[in-house]
């Protein structure tokens, strides 16, 4: 019953009716396992060739369809074969596990099929490489046996083993041109490659040694620099490729970096030592030439107000103080240590006796007003003007006015009163003659009192003696001052003898001068301490006890020590300047004699002027009496070269003046190139022009850099406006660039249209600068990729465009029905013509059951016509008929009147004809079919830079 079940409903695939079993085959998943085995027996086992083609096409899997592309029924193997190529087809690019697999269950044969039916440019490449991973000698195999030259050229472009490449160059030396010269290259750019690995090598290990030996040099000059420059030279090196040397490049970097901070320290802080060394020298020479400044101002000018003096007095102390910073911790040389000493000390004593002045101003212009009064009323002679005269010239020796320097007129006029009285008192010599003598007998009348002990009758004679001495001039009171002042040192001790009550003022004085020996005080001022001391110990009428005495006088000695060193340094310092001096004005002087002053160089004369001037205050101190005459004569020559110099200063002001007025002119200049020019006129006029005062060359010079700022700054603006142009149009131009190189790597339809767009808008672009030739270069090499990439594309789409026409002719010598075929490339694909010819030959394919038949010789002369197109070799066996055929074409294009027709033209005939024509012999046709691929590769270097077609 079941049997009988089973035959009754049976399932639909196991039909006899063909097409209720194609529809239930079209109804089966492969993936289902029970349908599966379904599947697999109806390909096996049925009858119908259409069924068994239906239920492979359900086949999903590539590893599935492989076992039956060795079946033994051909139908089977036909159409497992096709629907191979179709799963391949549209699969992914990634075949390495298929590959891997299924590589050894598929035949040469297959591979070759399968290769074939791949997508050039998508599958192709990643199955080539997946192959190349899993067996290497089949893609040798492919490279020279495949029948389709682009499968070639691909296979042997995945080789990488030299010896494969060698082996692939001696097969394809003779057989394959193109193959050859790309085997050929490759092998080249190995050997390339490995002797740029050993030139980088050897670069690379060349900067090894210097570096290491830079980092052991004991060279230290420029030793940073040097280090920059190699680092910089490291930038542009690719050490990670060698590992050992590169080790060894940084370690030598570490110690040169390590060293280099070094050396950096310690040249930062021997500069920051230096420049503090030299900013104290400079601040020392800054107070110098303030104190000498000072000095000259003063010799000019003398002071007359309070306020001057007070602003002389904190002078002096901001310059103690500037000093004192300046010397502190830091070694001060002799010759600077005395231009200070020399130069704070006629400061101090110009002070001195100013400020002496200013305190006895009052009681000097009251005695000068008494002694004029006495004068005018013919009484110089009476007690009270000879005492009027004696305070003046008191104060006047007080003051100790200094040589070379103006005297204040209160002085002056002190001076020249005294003169005129002292002519009126010459006229008493006698009277003074006679008080001589009188005072001599006084003075020894005193002597026998003290002698006596008799104090009233001693001090009586003191008095007398005293008022005599009044009356007597100083010179001649001098010997007799002395000698009275030692009767009176006697008449002290003896009254001191009677008292005591001078000793604690004189032991008071004691103990201040043994304090002012333990002071380091200035040597002048020291000194003049010691004598206000002695001054106030005389006041006290010495003393009667002599230790005291020896204690004060030791004291004052000890004190006084160091200052007569200096003092005796000073007066041989003195005699040194003043013939110093000498040696100056003489220089001077014979400088003046030798001027040509018809034409004198007026910096030189100016620049001697400031010099003489400058050394002259170099050679101070000078004893003032010794120095006056030389004083006198220095004044008087500067004098005259002040003139002369007066003259030409004025000149040359006027001068620049006017170049002040006409560079202001030309602020308003409206073309800013020409006031430019002239501006630049002008500064030559300027640094052309002579000698000016001082303070009015800065104000002019002042002015007329203001002028030219504003000129040159109207430049700048311009010029800056104009780079910012210029930046503009770089930044345009590099745009453009990278647009042009952009373009060359994805060629299109449209890519000759945008390369002219984008050189018309670099044409257009301003002006460059100095990258110009640079950017016009880099923007031609760009267009040139341009064009080449465009070139290339034409050549390698009429090679794939025709190479397809060949793979269809292939196909269609294949055929054994007319009405279901699978194009290698689509009809649609192709121009309307050849599309037509393809229709054409199908049609008379299925009327009449054939294509068109040629012969061999027919076929083998369509192939060497066309490698003579070519210009490619052709088989040694067919040069003889090569040679007929290039006969034949000569004489005929001799009798031809007609324009002979294009290479080009002749040789896409040739392959049309041959793709619609059949010949009888399968083998040689396969022969023949390589050839002519191989002559489409060369007759593409015919093609015109813009072909008929894309």
């Amino acid at each position: 019953m079941p049997t009988l079940l089973n035959k009754l409903f049976k399932p639909k695939w196991q039909s006899n009716n063909p097409q209720t079993r194609l529809d239930a085959i079209n109804e089966l998943d492969w993936n289902i396992p029970e349908q599966r085995s379904i599947l697999e027996q109806v390909i096996a086992k049925d009858s119908e060739a259409e069924v068994r083609q239906a239920a492979l096409k359900k086949v999903i899997k590539i590893e599935d369809l492989l076992k039956f592309t060795n079946d033994k029924d051909k139908v089977v193997r036909d159409a497992s074969k096709a629907r191979l190529q179709s799963l391949i087809q549209g699969a992914s690019s990634n075949f390495d596990s298929f590959v891997a697999q299924n590589l050894k269950q598929a035949s040469d044969e297959l591979l070759f099929t399968i290769l074939g039916a791949l997508n050039e440019e998508t599958q192709l490449p990643a199955f080539l490489k997946a192959l190349g991973d899993n067996n290497s000698p089949m893609l040798e195999k492919i490279a020279t046996e495949h029948h389709l030259s682009k499968v070639r050229m691909k296979a042997a472009d995945h080789i990488q083993e030299p010896s494969a490449l060698e082996r692939l160059a001696k097969v394809a030396k003779t057989k394959d041109k193109g193959l050859f010269q790309l085997v050929k290259g490759k092998l080249k750019q190995e050997k390339d490659q490995e002797k740029q690995e050993a030139a980088a090598r050897q670069e690379i290990e060349a900067f090894c040694l210097t570096l290491e030996n830079h980092a052991k040099t004991d060279v230290t000059r420029y030793y940073p620099e040097k280090l920059h420059a190699l680092e910089r030279t490291f930038q542009t090196l690719t050490p990670a490729r060698f590992v050992d040397l590169q080790q060894r490049i940084q370690t030598a970097l570490d110690t040169c970096r390590t060293r280099a901070t070094a050396m950096e320290d310690e040249a930062k802080a021997t500069a920051h030592e230096e420049a503090q060394t030299q900013e104290l020298q400079t601040e020392r020479d800054a107070t110098c030439s303030e104190l000498e400044n000072t000095i000259e101002k003063l010799q000019a000018a003398p002071l007359s107000t309070p306020s001057e003096l007070s602003a002389l007095d904190a002078l002096i102390k901001t310059q103690e103080n500037r000093w004192l910073e300046a010397t502190r911790d830091h070694k001060v040389s002799k010759h600077e240590q005395k231009r200070y000493q020399a130069a704070m000390g006629e400061v101090r004593h110009y002070y001195s006796c100013l400020h002496k002045l200013s305190n006895l101003q009052g009681d000097l212009d009251t005695s000068i007003k008494q002694a004029e009064e006495f004068k005018e009323k013919g009484d110089s002679e009476s007690k009270d003007s000879r005492h009027t005269l004696k305070k003046i010239r008191q104060m006047v020796d007080e003051v100790e006015w200094p040589s070379g320097y103006q005297r204040p007129s209160l002085l002056s006029k002190a001076a020249e009163l005294m003169g005129e009285i002292h002519t009126i008192q010459a006229q008493h010599i006698q009277d003074q003659k006679r008080l001589k003598q009188e005072v001599q007998k006084y003075i020894q009348q005193l002597s026998d009192a003290i002698d006596e002990g008799a104090v009233k009758r001693a001090l009586k004679l003191n008095k007398d003696i005293a008022r005599t001495l009044e009356r007597l001039p100083t010179k001649i009171a001098h010997d007799l001052t002395a000698r009275f002042r030692l009767e009176q040192k006697r008449l002290e001790d003896l009254k001191d003898w009677q008292g005591f009550a001078t000793r604690p003022k004189q032991e008071e004085l004691c103990e201040r001068m043994e304090h002012l020996a333990d002071q380091h005080l200035e040597p002048h001022l020291k000194a003049q301490r010691i004598r206000e001391l002695q001054k106030e110990w005389r006041t006290l009428g010495g003393s009667s006890d002599q230790s005291l005495w020896n204690r004060f006088r030791d004291a004052s000695e000890k004190a006084y020590e160091p200052c007569r060193e200096f003092f005796s340094e000073e007066e041989k310092l003195k005699e040194v300047n003043l013939n110093k001096r000498q040696e100056i004005v003489h220089q001077l002087r014979g400088f003046i004699d030798s001027v040509d002053w018809d034409a004198p160089d007026w910096k030189m004369v100016d620049k001697i002027n400031r010099k003489a001037r400058e050394e002259w205050r170099q050679y101070y101190p000078v004893d003032p009496q010794h120095g006056k005459q030389a004083q006198k004569h220095f004044n008087e020559l500067l004098k005259s070269l002040d003139e002369r110099l007066s003259g030409e200063k004025a000149r040359n002001q006027a001068i620049k003046a006017d170049i002040v007025k006409r560079a202001e002119a030309l602020i308003a200049e409206e073309d800013i190139r020409t006031a430019t020019h002239q501006a630049k006129a002008l500064q030559k006029e300027w640094q052309s022009a002579g000698i000016t005062d001082h303070r009015e060359d800065r104000r002019l010079w002042s002015e007329f850099r203001k002028a030219c700022d504003q000129i040159f700054g109207r430049l700048n603006e311009t010029r800056q406006k104009h780079h910012e142009e210029q930046q503009h149009n770089v930044q345009r131009a590099e745009e453009l660039v990278t647009a042009a190189i952009a373009l060359a790597e994805h060629p299109d339809e449209s890519t000759e249209s945008a390369i002219a767009s984008l050189s018309e808008a670099f044409s257009d672009l301003g002006h460059l600068g100095d990258h110009g030739k640079e950017l016009h270069g880099r923007f031609k090499s760009a267009v040139r990729t341009c064009r080449k990439a465009l070139e290339q594309r034409t050549k390698t789409s009429y090679i794939h465009y025709w190479g397809g026409i060949l793979d269809n002719g292939a196909h269609i010598r294949t055929l054994t029905d007319a009405q279901n075929v699978e194009w290698p490339t689509e009809l649609d694909e192709l121009q309307a013509p050849h599309k037509a010819q393809f229709e054409n030959a199908l049609t008379q394919f299925a009327q009449a059951g054939s294509l068109n038949e040629i012969s061999q010789d027919e076929a083998r002369d369509l192939v060497l016509t066309a490698e003579i197109l070519a210009e490619m070799e052709s088989p040694a066996e067919e040069k003889t008929r090569r040679m007929q055929l290039q006969v034949e074409r000569l004489t005929a294009g001799m009798q031809q009147s007609a324009p002979l027709e294009s290479p080009i033209s002749k040789f896409e005939q040739i392959v049309l004809q041959w793709a619609t024509a059949r010949t009888d012999d399968n083998g040689a046709a396969q022969d023949l079919d390589k050839r002519l691929r191989t002559a489409l590769e060369g007759i593409v270097v015919k093609l015109q830079p813009h072909p008929h077609r894309d």
